[in-house]
């Protein structure tokens, strides 16, 4: 099932991963897998012959292992015998061997003892870790958890199905997250194991009667299963290796491997052995211990849902620690400690106890192995330690979770959000408030400590036709407010400190066009450590803070948006979007409420081997009181938009030279190990600058920068003349060439230059179809670009994934689906349908025609003032310009939802005089219609669909693609009606793939 899992990120691989799990579910899942919520509320689980195919071959491979069981299984004591004697046949008995000596009886329960306990002990946990890996359970388990680990690291981080360089990093948290289970299973079999051995065996009263203590054998035993685990862990750090060696990769990294499995992952191993002797001590019932254990285990994720999320009683509960190449273990190594620590000494509580009520002797009840126990003063003296232990880091766990912090349940922070909507809204949502209009921001970072301050100054204009007598702020809650005034003289009157919303009564109103300022001094400070969660934002090496100034006015976006949240929380219904006929939702983008265009400077201080980075241009760097500075300042107005940077950089630089003769200076700043992918990313940046210039407009800045950040976070983000990319999306991906790969790293950098048009000159109302008008028209850029430099081949498997994610999205809609004219806040549809749509258009109309379009749209709408513009303003420009026989297809693909079913029903090969070949093809197309809640209805089809007749792919080339097509024999768009069709194409090679729609 776990192997399944894995090769399911693979679009060609998922027929495969459906037979490979034995219990039917990814079959099941692949067989709904475009299913709507219509279909999936009213509609059966089909039998499809994926399922049956499934069902069956798991029957016959159950069968045969119980047939196996049922001839091989003997209800006597002998040994297993696979074989008859030679001498035996057909039941007579061969001839009697002559009577032999029997060798002297030896009983040897384990080694013997001595009066050393610690060498006893030693000895005995080396006679059962003997035991343990040479028994066939460890074997089949660790062979099983081998090749999971192949599997899963051949597929690890794969993105668009092309893989990442096999680092370190990948490998050890493959390891980690792969074999839990495993090590769980593991833990809970031997220790019932080796508890109850000597009773199995029936050999518990003369075990029992040995003059060795309780405690050694015990100690022995917990040994034996931890030096397992690390016999395992070694087992697995030397696949990791070899895998990475049969890869080409060779940094192994070995200490990095043994810090995150033995030094984040052991001490909850550690745990978890120690109170299973313990469980099983006390229930003195194998299969209830295990049981009881494996229940522990499922309470840390299911206790959590009842609102009961404290470290303090989830068992060896602690943070999930995210490995870093830039910034290491960072922030997660002290809380990791004192969890650690804390549920360490409970454990050994448990052990201590466990020894003491060991059963020994006839005696098994527990009341009674209770009143015979004795602690001696050694175990008193460790019972009184781990005690003061657990006790006492218990309390200073609490002191930082609940006293230098907020503590908050999952269940409490949406309480916190609906009082915010409750207290809040009604009020302070629509009343007028100031826009900013300048920010100048001082920063100092201080990575070392993981704390920043922030001095900064808004300029503030009320754009209304009213007075402004009050100003609302909304602040980060967990920063220290040490001073914030305004230019005319205010009152605080709302201060909530849970949800940072402020309000101040300005001493006179702000008259319609006048300017007033707001002078700022906000701090994080860091204190201790929370029970959920690990600030990353300011790290060691690789911080990343975005406008982390107060907003002004009400923020919606700290609402709850869920509405079957709302509805627990009796809540009205909230729509995602405004229509785009709301005047008032016309009057702010969808990316903030409280600005429009601003002037920006910041200076940014840091430590003084880092550099720190803002939008803008460098005007000063200087170094001042062991900080080192940077000056940076716009010179024209960017969206109130912006992010600060800071890390150990090294810097590759290279120019683009616009059409015009401007210079625009490149930039990637980057973790100095990560050099795999640089040069793809350089050019995905001039391609796109050179692309988005030549067909939309100018680019309004001088210079573009990439800055790399730590693997907290998986996505790149496109602020003014600068992109932070994450480390894990494409600085270590392994783009293979002769095998179609997809180049991620150059279509993502393309994605995020393109935003450079599609969000800092074009950016939409708070809107229905606000995303298409960035998201949108990004994809689709990126993906022409891409197309430009790899060719439609492999254009047309990145089109594959985004048909994909857009079907497989529409499933898991819970409020309706929109047209993507109207989309609201949903990925599946703004992502990969918009993609799908603007390409099948310019396809349709034509590239140029429709990036004519675009580029008049822009010349009309670009750098606006509100009202904004809106995706209907779009569509207008789209229809104008679209011939009228696409109209259909234009209203089609952006205006309703419109699905397509193109079957090839058959096809055949016969071959011509002179060495063609005749194709013929039965095909079928049909046309829905779909409603918001996936319910379709046929709709009538009359248009040109693509068909194609293809040669044998390059092996070499495809890889792993089972859909790759070789070079098109015959390919056209051809008019069909709704229902079967026959078609027939002549072609000069022998052909291989045939059909309808082929690339889809």
């Amino acid at each position: 099932w776990s192997i399944a899992q894995r090769l399911l990120s693979n679009l060609d691989n998922r027929v495969l991963a459906a037979y490979f799990d034995p219990f039917g579910l990814s079959a099941v899942s692949q067989a709904v897998r475009y299913w709507t919520v219509s279909e999936r509320n009213t509609q059966l689980v089909p039998l499809s012959q994926l399922i049956l195919g499934n069902r069956a071959l798991w029957i016959g491979i159950a069968g045969v292992i119980f047939a196996a069981g049922y001839r091989l299984f003997a209800f006597s004591k002998s040994p297993l015998v696979l074989s008859r004697a030679k001498g035996a046949k057909n039941g007579v008995a061969g001839p009697l061997e002559p009577p032999r000596p029997l060798p002297k009886p030896t009983a040897s329960l384990a080694p013997l003892v001595s009066a050393n306990g610690a060498g006893d002990s030693l000895r005995l946990a080396g006679f059962y870790l003997r035991e343990i890996v040479t028994g066939v359970p460890f074997l089949v388990i660790t062979l099983a958890g081998m090749i999971l680990l192949i599997v899963s690291a051949i597929n690890a981080d794969k993105i668009f199905d092309t893989t990442v360089y096999p680092v370190t990093r990948v490998m050890a948290a493959t390891i980690r997250d792969g074999f839990s289970l495993f090590f769980l299973i593991l833990i809970t079999f031997y220790a019932g194991e080796l508890t109850w051995r000597e009773r199995v065996l029936r050999l518990d009263q003369i075990a029992d009667s040995q003059p060795i203590s309780t405690g050694i054998v015990m100690a022995a035993k917990v040994a034996a299963t931890l030096a397992m685990l690390v016999l395992l862990n070694l087992v697995l750090v030397l696949t990791g290796i070899t895998v990475q060696a049969a890869k080409g990769y060779f940094n192994f990294e070995i200490p990095l491997y043994f810090g995150v499995l033995f030094g984040t992952v052991f001490p909850s191993l550690l745990c978890l052995t120690l109170l299973a002797f313990f469980l099983h001590a006390v229930l003195n019932n194998k299969f209830f211990g295990h049981t009881a254990l494996i229940l522990v285990s499922l309470s840390s994720g299911i206790l959590p849902t009842l609102g009961l999320e404290r470290n303090l009683y989830l068992f060896a509960g602690g943070p999930s620690v995210v490995y870093s190449d830039m910034n290491g273990f960072g922030p997660f190594l002290t809380p990791l400690f004192w969890w650690s620590a804390y549920w360490l000494s409970f454990s050994i509580i448990a052990a201590i106890v466990a020894n003491r009520i060991w059963v020994r002797g006839t005696e098994t009840g527990l009341l009674a192995r209770w009143r015979r126990t004795r602690f001696g003063t050694g175990s008193r003296i460790a019972l009184a330690v781990a005690g003061a232990a657990f006790v006492g880091i218990g309390a200073y766990t609490f002191y930082n979770t609940d006293v230098l912090n907020r503590y908050e349940t999952s269940k409490g922070a949406t309480k916190e959000r609906a009082k915010y909507e409750r207290s809040y809204k009604a009020e302070w949502e629509k009343k007028p408030m100031p826009r900013i209009t300048a920010v100048k921001m001082d920063v100092s970072l201080y990575p070392e400590r993981g704390q920043y301050e922030l001095k900064g100054t808004y300029t503030l204009r009320n754009k209304n036709m009213v007075a402004v007598s009050e100003v609302a702020l909304q602040l980060d809650r967990d920063l220290t407010v040490k001073a914030l005034t305004f230019g005319i003289p205010a009152t605080p009157n709302i201060a909530d400190t849970r949800t940072g919303f402020r309000t101040y009564k300005l001493e006179r109103p702000l008259a319609p066009g006048e300017e007033t300022t707001l002078d700022f001094h906000l701090a994080y400070e860091k204190r201790g450590f929370r029970n959920n969660g690990v600030a990353t934002n300011i790290a060691g090496n690789g911080t990343f803070l975005t406008q982390p100034g107060p907003a002004i006015g009400y923020q919606g976006g700290g609402e709850i948006s869920d509405e079957t949240e709302r509805r627990k929380q009796k809540l009205p219904k909230r729509p995602r979007r405004a229509p785009a006929t709301d005047k008032a939702a016309l009057a702010n983008t969808y990316i903030g409420n409280d600005a429009d265009w601003i002037a920006f400077e910041a200076t940014v201080r840091t430590a003084p081997d880092q550099i720190a980075l803002a939008p803008g241009y460098l005007q000063r760097e200087w170094s001042e009181n062991g900080r080192r500075c940077f000056h940076y300042k716009m010179d024209a107005p960017i969206r109130n938009f912006y992010s600060f940077l800071s890390a150990r950089y090294a810097v590759k630089r290279d120019k683009w030279v616009d059409k015009g003769g401007k210079p625009v200076a490149l930039e990637i700043y980057y973790h100095p190990a990560h050099t795999y992918n640089l040069d793809r990313m350089m050019a995905g940046m001039k391609a796109a600058l050179a692309y988005c210039s030549n067909n939309f407009s100018p680019y309004q800045f001088r210079q573009m920068r990439i800055l790399e950040f730590p693997a907290y976070a998986s996505f790149a983000q496109s602020f003014p003349n600068t992109v932070p990319y994450s480390e894990s999306i494409g600085f270590i991906a392994k783009v293979d060439e002769t095998k179609d790969d997809i180049d991620y790293p150059y279509y993502v950098t393309a994605h995020e230059v393109a935003h450079q048009w599609w969000a800092h000159q074009i950016l939409g109302a708070n809107v229905e179809g606000a995303e298409m008008l960035s998201e949108s028209l990004a994809e689709y850029t990126a993906i022409k670009i891409m197309e430009q430099k790899d060719g439609l081949a492999r254009t047309r498997k990145f089109l594959r994934f985004d048909l994909d994610r857009y079907l497989r999205g529409r499933g898991g809609e819970r409020e309706g689906e929109s047209p993507l004219v109207k989309v609201q806040e949903q990925q599946y549809i703004h992502y990969p349908k918009g993609a799908l749509a603007f390409y099948a258009l310019s396809e349709r109309i034509g590239t140029e025609r429709l990036n004519a379009t675009l580029s008049r749209f822009v010349e009309d709408k670009k750098f606006q003032e509100p009202p904004y513009t809106t995706a209907p303003e779009l569509m207008a420009y789209l229809h104008q310009d679209t011939p009228a026989d696409a109209q259909e297809f234009l209203t089609d693909q952006f205006e309703k939802i419109t699905l397509y079913d193109c079957r090839t029903i058959s096809a055949t090969k016969a071959k011509q005089p002179g060495g063609k070949w005749r194709v013929t093809m039965k095909v079928s197309v049909a046309k829905k219609y779909s409603d918001p809640g996936g319910k379709e209805t046929d709709a009538p089809f009359n248009d040109a669909v693509d068909i194609g007749v293809f040669a044998e792919a390059d092996k070499k080339r495809a890889g792993d693609d089972k859909n790759a097509l070789g070079k098109p024999l015959a390919f056209d768009k051809r008019k069909i009606g709704k229902g079967e069709q026959t078609v027939t194409f002549t072609v000069s090679e022998e052909p291989f793939k045939a059909g309808i729609d082929p690339y889809n």
